[in-house]
């Protein structure tokens, strides 16, 4: 029933949805370019799915404790990694925009809330090179595994830099420039905890992923303490906003805060920006241009 909900949300936002032909704004022209049209393959890409298909074939079994509104397919206390990786991992198509985001929004420093077995912190780390990410888990196995991971992977792939960027045969862009330092700290524990603890030791957010409980409450006060860290070229990202009803209650209410100037909802995630240039609020849908043939600016 819920996945049915999921796709009834998917057919609602499909018809009012916008790609790129279809969008007067330079900035948001800008983001969608680089979110929806780019489809160049980065080397980071294979690595880190490397690392998936491993946790999909672990079969270790590890406790798990899930503080968020928990898993629409498994929800016991313990459970094998080959599980977690299967159902809470960000799928590749949706870390590859992690990726692209924070590539294209260049920040200083990244606030991944929900690290998970840690694929999408790095993502994250590799598009925002060389800012450093700070990730926040709540499941202490969890978070043991997801340093296991980071571990293994800057181990077996050293020439990590990803500031020097040139096009390869193969169709990959390749980094150059060895760097084996690991740009990524897991903070462990419950989020109304490590959550200002986090904010505190940052200062700012540049640039935000917000994936650790999907219910309305929780998101909206994650929303306002990270509120009172952004600045005018910040980037909220809320992961799941049409996961339930009510996550597209908390997505509608951040959207129309006061203090938001422009949100992008891209189905699997909605984006906030806070731009005194932006001299009314905007809200846009946006989809990739593929999956609307029909629509190439001529009918609005």
């Amino acid at each position: 029933m819920n996945h049915l909900k999921i796709l009834w949300r998917f057919l609602k936002f499909y018809f009012r949805a916008k790609t790129k032909y279809n969008i007067h704004s330079p900035f948001v022209f800008s983001l969608a370019e680089a979110l929806t049209e780019d489809h160049r393959l980065f080397y980071v890409f294979e690595e880190a799915e490397m690392l998936r298909e491993l946790l999909l074939q672990n079969s270790e079994t590890i406790p798990v404790a899930d503080y968020g509104a928990g898993s629409l397919v498994n929800n016991q206390k313990t459970r094998p990694i080959r599980s977690i990786a299967a159902s809470a991992l960000s799928s590749p198509s949706e870390c590859r925009r992690l990726f692209r985001i924070a590539h294209w929004c260049k920040p200083n420093n990244v606030l991944e809330m929900g690290t998970s077995l840690g694929i999408s912190a790095l993502y994250l780390a590799a598009g925002a090179a060389p800012a450093r990410v700070t990730t926040l888990e709540g499941a202490p196995a969890i978070a043991t595994v997801a340093r296991e991971n980071f571990n293994w992977f800057y181990d077996n792939f050293r020439y990590k830099s990803f500031k020097k960027l040139t096009t390869a045969t193969s169709g990959y862009l390749k980094y150059f420039k060895p760097n084996t330092s690991i740009p990524i700290e897991i903070i462990e524990g419950r989020f109304e905890i490590t959550l200002p603890q986090a904010l505190k030791q940052l200062k700012i957010i540049d640039l935000a992923f917000i994936d650790g409980n999907h219910r309305c409450e929780p998101t909206l006060q994650y929303f306002e303490m990270c509120l009172q860290y952004a600045h005018d070229k910040t980037v909220l990202i809320f992961d799941d906003v049409h996961w339930s009803e009510d996550m597209e209650k908390a997505w509608e209410t951040i959207r129309n805060h006061p203090k938001v100037t422009l949100s992008v909802d891209l189905f699997w995630c909605g984006m906030v920006f806070f731009r005194n240039e932006q001299r009314e609020k905007e809200h846009f849908d946006l989809i990739e241009s593929r999956f609307k043939p029909f629509s190439l600016g001529f009918f609005g």
